[in-house]
């Protein structure tokens, strides 16, 4: 979480809004994390950031080694992770790159380093709540350094 001095495990609990339901498929889609938009870092309630690097090692982590929604970071097996990309400048330009080379004219254009992702939940007692709009966010935990800046 940026470049400090001293550093201090921390647990983190970030949330973001669920922006697409398929409710046939019971799948749900959005935005878990950003860290950057345009030039700017993204600072938390708690006044953290995150650097766009360490946000896309811990997307990658997510598929690698979690992969399965948990129910408010204690009921585990909830759901199935479905879809997950971290997206940046970069990335986008990479993916113009590929478009155009297999003949695709499109732009993709996110002034942002953000990490987009999705569920499928097959648990009852949790689809019903996401249909109710009882359950809106995403909260992903995890575990980060804190560093204070010195």
């Amino acid at each position: 979480m940026g470049d400090h001095s001293s550093k201090i495990a921390k647990a983190f609990d970030a949330k973001a809004t669920i922006v697409k339901i398929d409710k046939e498929a019971r799948n749900v889609f959005g935005i878990f994390s950003v860290a950057k938009i345009g030039n700017d870092l993204v600072v938390d309630i708690e006044e953290d950031t995150i650097d766009p690097a360490e946000l896309e090692k811990a997307a990658y982590a997510h598929v690698l080694e979690a992969r399965i929604a948990g129910e408010n970071h204690v009921r585990k097996g909830v759901g199935d992770l479905i879809e997950s990309m971290f997206f940046s400048p970069e990335k986008c330009a990479a993916i113009e790159k590929s478009m155009a080379a297999s003949g695709i004219p499109a732009t993709i254009n996110i002034d942002a380093s953000l990490w987009w992702g999705g569920y499928h939940v097959h648990d009852e007692a949790v689809w019903k709540a996401v249909k109710d709009g009882e359950y809106v966010s995403f909260s992903i935990g995890g575990t980060a350094d804190r560093s204070e800046e010195g």
